[in-house]
């Protein structure tokens, strides 16, 4: 009875230790886990656009943000929804544009990433432009009614040969 007694003991002490071994390990692996955000700090994956060269003025700028707190497009504040996604519009110049987004997360990690677009602009656009010099171009009329000088109506004026 003595040995069967001392061998439940030892039994009992290798199950609590084995789950306190495997309670240790859960709590260090769920830690690990999430110290994945922590160490990887933000993310940004751009889905649009695709191209280098756009033939519009606006274009649609989206992707997927992780493990941030504040993004900007070309230093601008942009809304992100609960899942990471963001989705702006931006007017290019005509030529070569440069488009920055910047994201942050609550320890301060920064990542930056940087769009190369040329932007080449419509046959409309064109146009509208050309239109536009022309007006500027073009000298003001001159008007239909001539005016007199004042100087000619003050000192004189002749009625019948007669100064009044």
């Amino acid at each position: 009875m003595i040995g069967t007694r001392k061998s439940i003991k030892e039994g009992k002490t290798i199950i609590r230790n084995v789950l306190v071994v495997i309670i240790i390990c859960a709590i260090g692996g769920y830690a690990g886990f999430q110290s994945k955000k922590i160490i990887s700090g933000p993310q940004i994956t751009i889905q649009s656009p695709s191209t280098t060269s756009a033939k519009d003025s606006a274009v649609d700028v989206s992707g997927i943000v992780k493990n941030v707190s504040v993004v900007t497009l070309n230093d601008r504040l942009i809304p992100i929804d609960e899942t990471g996604q963001f989705k702006e519009k931006v007017l290019l110049y005509p030529g070569y544009n440069v488009i920055k987004l910047e994201a942050t997360d609550k320890f301060g990690a920064h990542v930056k990433k940087e769009l190369q677009m040329v932007y080449n602009g419509s046959d409309d656009d064109k146009t509208t432009d050309k239109s536009v010099d022309n007006l500027a171009a073009k000298p003001v009329d001159k008007p239909a009614v001539k005016l007199s000088d004042k100087s000619d109506n003050a000192t004189s004026s002749k009625s019948n040969g007669k100064t009044i």
